[in-house]
């Protein structure tokens, strides 16, 4: 993105908290300059993005790290005063997530915790024994897992926190909630309208994937699939929108998904 500004707000509230055995790259994904510039002005490691979005530049970071644990900010974050110490003290063993401070407009932040996904894939259920979501801006992960256990490169926007979140699980990481961890989060404005329609493909994608490829459970993939579209085309009815967007939206979820298979050399992909 090319949000100079925020990312400079972004670095200046984690050099109060730097330590020694901390390392601040930036993966940069947009424009190079002034990037290299901030970076310069705040001594902190400059790699080429991927510039495909999320995934690949989040798999981009965990390429390039040197360290036991990985978090990611992205750069209209502004961290808790005690994030970093926070995250040196989380089980390495575990993937852990606090919470997030999410402010927009003039209103009071709203309180972002951890929910899993509901059979449609929307963020809304509260976990139970056993956590299979996190919030991304506000998560420490083992190095090591997210190189065993990448991030799907076809989710340039949107869902990838929760396809991680359940890949990682599905294979016995487990997530665990510690609410010393925490950041603000200050969403920009800027093409929220073009995220909108993505949001709708990536969370019917990741979704069915979960189901496919996680659970290996086609029945209930396929049941999904034909249940999530039926509600888009009855959602876009009610909001009276342009329901042309479904047929886009369709068409986008069997690209991502052909291209998944086609990173898997044509065979389903695997967990």
């Amino acid at each position: 993105m090319n949000r100079p500004e925020d990312l400079r707000r972004a670095l200046a509230s984690l050099m109060p908290q730097s330590l020694a055995t901390v390392s601040i790259m930036v993966s940069n994904d947009g424009l190079d300059e002034p990037v290299r510039t901030i970076c310069k002005e705040f001594s902190v490691d400059l790699v080429d993005g991927p510039r495909r979005g999320l995934g690949p530049n989040r798999n981009n970071c965990v390429s390039h790290a040197q360290t036991p644990l990985i978090t990611f900010i992205d750069d209209d974050v502004i961290a808790g005063p005690d994030f970093i110490r926070a995250a040196l003290q989380v089980d390495r063993t575990k993937v852990t997530t606090g919470f997030e401070l999410r402010h927009e407009g003039t209103g009071q932040p709203k309180v972002v915790t951890p929910h899993n996904a509901s059979f449609l894939g929307f963020q809304i259920k509260p976990p139970q024994s056993r956590v299979q979501a996190v919030v991304m801006n506000a998560a420490v992960f083992p190095t090591s897992a997210l190189r065993a256990f990448p991030f799907d490169e076809n989710i340039t926007y949107g869902y990838e926190e929760i396809d991680i979140s359940r890949k990682l699980a599905s294979n016995g990481i487990q997530i665990a909630v510690d609410y010393s961890l925490w950041n603000n989060h200050h969403p920009s404005p800027i093409n929220r309208k073009e995220y909108a329609t993505r949001l709708v493909a990536s969370r019917i994608y990741t979704t069915y994937r979960a189901y496919r490829c996680y659970e290996a459970n086609s029945t209930k993939a396929t049941a999904f699939l034909l249940t999530a579209m039926v509600h888009h085309v009855l959602h876009l009815i009610r909001i009276k929108g342009d329901l042309r967007s479904a047929f886009r939206t369709a068409v986008q979820v069997r690209k991502m998904w052909r291209e998944s298979q086609r990173d898997q050399g044509g065979r389903t992909p695997s967990r």
